[in-house]
């Protein structure tokens, strides 16, 4: 049965660094990575049957920021936006320039669709039926 895309960027959009997720294959479902402090999950004994799914880190949400500063904002707001991408802070900064510049929901839509095609690719490199 193919796995829902919807529930694949979703679980992309949760990881942390103390929250990753599993595809297992056998079951056709996500699973969440246990913490240091769970028990041993049976997934590390079986790497053919369980994939992970794309980390914070390949999810890279600076580089999305960037992009979407250069493809989204207009010119007026461009500036605005690029000031918040350097140094410490950076991700609550920006949050704020979106706020002041009215660009949340569109923020939002721009994310949301590039979770959903990071879902996709991964799905595609996987062999994983999406729908």
């Amino acid at each position: 049965m193919p796995i829902k895309l919807g529930a694949v960027s979703e679980a992309i959009e949760m990881t942390d660094d103390e929250l990753e997720f599993l595809y297992d294959r056998k079951t056709e479902t996500i699973i969440r990575v246990p913490d240091d402090d769970e028990a041993e999950a049976p997934f590390e004994a079986d790497e053919a049957r369980y994939v992970t799914l794309p980390t914070q880190y390949e999810r890279d949400d600076y580089q999305l920021m960037t992009r979407f500063t250069d493809e989204v904002a207009t010119a007026l707001q461009r500036p605005q936006l690029e000031q918040t991408l350097h140094g410490h802070g950076v991700f609550r900064r920006f949050r704020r320039a979106l706020e002041a510049l009215g660009l949340v929901d569109q923020w939002y839509e721009f994310q949301g669709t590039a979770y959903q095609q990071l879902a996709k690719r991964w799905c595609q490199a996987n062999h994983i039926e999406y729908v």
